[in-house]
């Protein structure tokens, strides 16, 4: 729970330097899921016996378990018509706006209003994150007052708290955290992920190479997440560790010594991709030139 913030933050930092979309950028980001859910369309058609699945399997974007990237894409192709608004609006018209989706994105799900918006997996919440992105933009010198000490203890003592109810609060203690706590459309997992992304505001970090890694933090996701993959490798030696490992600490540390393994792996192989994204690019630039958008 106190680290399922990175989908939350992902969508803040969005809204905070605000998506510029243009057609180049379009055709990147498609060209990557693409290539990188291919070998997953290509095992469905291959291995599956059920006619709709081989079907949908073709439609990668529609039937996709990658949620994110079909959520974010959808982000991405409304976000001019959220820019405009926000570029025309006042200030109590943005607050009011954000509000109103916060709650048909947080208070309609966490309510079981509607059951729609259950997990938070949905671009009203998303919109919603986009604007509260805006909004921490906006009011930046504010929250950059703020120290990081008094930060970091209402992180540490709030997740604290949470896991400690959740292992020895009773059951039902430990739904009502859970329910409250880790769905995309939690306001405590809101609350957690503005948190971090304030202590990390305030620090001043320049590092070319994270820079370069951090670019291939995309690919580590599609790469680990495509099914032949988990089948087929990481399930595997994820097993293996389990039945292999003495104690739970050794079974913590060899995860997260694979876990490191998968994400090094992962960048090498987005790394020699470099060419296919350049003509990606190039694609994008003649469409871009020709549009104008």
């Amino acid at each position: 729970m106190p680290l399922h913030i990175g989908v939350i933050v992902f969508v803040l930092l969005s809204g905070y330097f605000s998506i510029k979309p243009s057609s180049k950028k379009l055709i990147k980001l498609l060209s990557i899921f693409v290539v990188y859910t291919m070998p997953e369309t290509i095992y469905t058609l291959t291995h599956s016996d059920n006619t709709m699945k081989t079907v949908h399997s073709l439609f990668i974007l529609s039937y996709t378990h990658f949620w994110f990237i079909k959520t974010y894409l959808f982000l991405f192709l409304v976000s001019p018509m959220l820019n405009f608004y926000w570029d025309n609006s006042s200030k109590a018209q943005r607050i009011y706006m954000t509000a109103a989706l916060g709650f048909v994105a947080v208070y309609m799900a966490t309510t079981h209003g509607d059951k729609s918006m259950l997990s938070g997996k949905n671009l009203v919440n998303f919109m919603f994150l986009y604007y509260v992105g805006r909004l921490i933009w906006q009011y930046k010198e504010k929250w950059q007052k703020i120290g990081y000490t008094p930060l970091a203890a209402i992180y540490v003592v709030l997740n604290a708290a949470l896991v400690l109810i959740y292992l020895y609060g009773g059951t039902t203690a430990g739904k009502a955290v859970w329910a409250l706590s880790f769905p995309y459309s939690s306001p405590v997992l809101l609350l957690n992920s503005l948190l971090v992304f304030f202590i990390i505001g305030k620090m001043h970090f320049h590092s070319r190479i994270v820079n370069y890694l951090a670019a291939s933090s995309l690919a580590i996701y599609l790469i680990h997440g495509c099914r032949p993959y988990v089948i087929g490798m990481i399930g595997q030696a994820s097993l293996y560790l389990y039945h292999e490992m003495a104690s739970p600490y050794m079974l913590i540390a060899a995860c997260a010594l694979l876990a490191l393994v998968i994400i090094c792996v992962c960048i090498a192989i987005d790394k020699m991709l470099t060419p296919v994204w350049s003509y990606s690019n190039n694609i994008g630039s003649r469409i871009y030139n020709k549009l104008g958008f």
